[in-house]
């Protein structure tokens, strides 16, 4: 099974190199941009596409020994362990006998089938029904949050939208983008696959709060620009093909994080310096309000999770324009990181 076999190598392939990018990135965590540290994430996604590269003697898998044809076999010694147990409970069950007959049919006698096309069919359907499993749950947990809140008019608040404006065009984004209040929220967030709604809550629309509204509004046009709403989407596709490996839902939480990091760079980056720490006590404003956060794939907040508000008020905190500028070292890593990550281990290594 071609198809169950593009599944097992990419998913044990990309956890060796979660592990390999996540030791990387804390030797690193100082040395790079946030936005760097979320687009190295971009090798695992396509190791996950694409697990049959070129075969290299400096890939990271030669290590293992892991070749291709070797990782489809210890997933079928998996499978078969599964499928051995089925069958002792099969043969300790008594089998009826003939007593007119005079031969005895033993469960041994019948024809023996093609192992390995077995256990491919066996594994094929246990990663179908995790995978449905897993869909329904994203689609019910997605709807659920949708049905929770209750999206309200067009905003038509001129201090708002000057804001609103000012963001446009520090960050230079063409395409309009439209606030609504909401209701059932604590934080704002853009909204929708194309990330054109702007989702503010009915409690943060007063005077006292606009301070918060416009570092917020910062925040979410960076994932505006980043595209991040439609990467979580793909992302999601992801985890429900790979639902049985928890490295990768492990990683894409990660990659999650790194995420809010890059948008809390580039919005500082639009902001004046005496500005950052009035970004980051907004940061924590949101964080006392906040009771739940958005969970689902077509949506970002100003605060995803409160587990990585540290880091992200360290990153406000040591936040300078002149550091971390060498293309040439980063571009570097990159590219060692490709030959390394992106190809597969010699067959004859074996």
């Amino acid at each position: 099974m071609a198809l169950f076999k593009w599944i097992v190598c990419s998913s044990v392939m990309a956890s060796i190199l979660i592990v390999l990018l996540v030791s990387l990135k804390f030797v690193l965590k100082n040395k790079l941009r946030a936005s760097w540290h979320h687009a190295i994430w971009i090798l695992v996604v396509l190791k996950l596409l694409i697990p049959f590269g070129p075969e290299s003697q400096l890939s990271i898998y030669n290590i293992f020994n892991l070749t291709d044809n070797r990782i489809t076999a210890e997933s079928y010694n998996v499978i078969n362990t599964i499928s051995t147990a089925t069958n002792n409970i099969a043969k300790s069950t008594p089998i009826p006998v003939n007593f007119n007959s005079h031969k005895i049919t033993y469960a041994k006698n019948v024809p023996s089938r093609d192992d390995s096309v077995y256990l491919s069919v066996f594994g094929l359907i246990i990663w179908i029904i995790g995978a449905i499993a897993v869909l329904v749950y994203l689609i019910r947990n997605n709807s659920r949050i949708i049905h929770k809140i209750k999206i309200g008019e067009v905003i038509q608040n001129k201090q708002l939208n000057e804001y609103l404006h000012e963001c446009t065009n520090k960050l230079h984004i063409k395409r309009k983008i439209i606030p609504r209040s909401v209701s059932g929220l604590n934080t704002p967030a853009l909204y929708g696959i194309n990330g054109q709604t702007l989702l503010i809550p009915e409690s943060m629309l007063n005077e006292k709060s606009f301070w918060i509204l416009r570092y917020s509004i910062y925040h979410e046009l960076a994932h505006h620009k980043r595209k991040d709403i439609q990467f979580n989407v793909f992302v999601s596709f992801l985890l429900v093909i790979h639902w049985f490996n928890p490295i990768v839902w492990f990683g894409f939480n990660k990659m999650r994080q790194d995420s809010e990091l890059a948008c809390d760079e580039l919005a500082l980056s639009c902001i004046r310096p005496q500005e950052h720490k009035n970004y980051g006590l907004a940061l924590l404003e949101v964080a006392k309000r906040q009771s739940k956060s958005l969970s689902f794939a077509n949506a970002v907040c100003f605060l995803n999770s409160s587990s990585n508000l540290k880091r992200r008020l360290s990153l406000i905190a040591s936040y300078s324009t002149k550091k971390y500028n060498s293309k040439f070292i980063v571009g570097f890593m990159f590219l060692a990181l490709c030959i390394i990550a992106l190809t597969n281990a010699v067959e004859s290594i074996m």
